[in-house]
């Protein structure tokens, strides 16, 4: 979760979302695979779809 923070130059909070909610996910989703035996592809791909998830969220969040 550092890394992600790191790598979004910790920008987040100045733009209104709350880092929790936008790093919390992607450690959920390693937690969840490492519990359930995930390969390297496996937790890519299950990385993957957090990421697309979050993104589809920041997108809409401004269209009410």
């Amino acid at each position: 979760m550092f890394r992600i923070g790191h790598a979004t130059r910790h920008t987040n909070e100045a733009r209104g979302f709350p880092a929790p909610g936008t790093t919390g996910p992607f450690g959920a989703a390693v937690a969840a695979g490492h519990l359930m035996g995930f390969d390297a592809a496996k937790m890519t791909n299950g990385l993957g779809v957090d990421d697309t998830r979050l993104n589809f969220g920041a997108l809409t969040l401004g269209r009410n």
